[in-house]
């Protein structure tokens, strides 16, 4: 997912907006490496909840479905769905070893 500095708010402080750029290349690496059945969830520690929504909002105007799972002081799992991956990934199938002849 491609993140735009001229989609956020001007009212957000660049470092907030700094702030926001490294939680989501976090979240995208880990999207990338665990995304099973288009889904996923992560970690992440933000200083509140705003920063959560911000992050959720920008994932969602990406065609994520995102939702906190989880809410503590500082650290949120937020559970991501991506609809139109989940048919995708259901249908691949894991590779199965193959029976080597032995020569």
């Amino acid at each position: 997912m491609v993140v735009r500095t001229t989609d956020t708010n001007p009212a957000i402080s660049t470092e907030r907006i700094k702030e926001i750029l490294l939680i989501e290349a976090e979240i995208d690496k880990h999207l990338l490496e665990h995304l099973i059945s288009g889904k996923a969830s992560y970690m992440i520690n933000a200083p509140d909840r705003e920063m959560v929504k911000l992050v959720m909002a920008r994932y969602e105007k990406n065609g994520w479905s995102v939702r906190i799972g989880y809410e503590g002081a500082h650290l949120f799992r937020l559970d991501f769905e991506d609809i139109e991956q989940v048919e995708i990934t259901r249908k691949i199938l894991g590779i199965k070893p193959t029976k080597q002849s032995k020569v």
